[in-house]
């Protein structure tokens, strides 16, 4: 299983151009920055991004994959497939 490629790094500077990359109430600094930390560390761990492609896929609101149930009203003729 090959590990997936995840997008580049943000850039630093973030989204709002001098004024910097975060809009949000100077109490969850703290706790922000522990949680960059957190994922930096991670991204470079093979298991981690394998886990994380995996949810993006399945469950963070991207496209989901469709499955057919081969054996859902078997006998009608029908197919049903399920988008999960």
């Amino acid at each position: 299983m090959s590990v997936p490629n995840l997008p580049p790094e943000p850039v630093r500077a973030g989204r709002f151009g001098r004024w910097g990359g975060r809009y949000v109430p100077e109490i969850l600094v703290p706790a922000l920055d522990q949680l960059e930390a957190a994922f930096t560390s991670a991204r470079s761990d093979p298991d981690f991004r394998t886990e994380l492609a995996d949810l993006l896929k399945h469950f963070a609101g991207r496209p989901t994959p469709i499955t057919r149930c081969a054996n859902f009203l078997s006998g009608s003729g029908l197919e049903i497939y399920l988008k999960r």
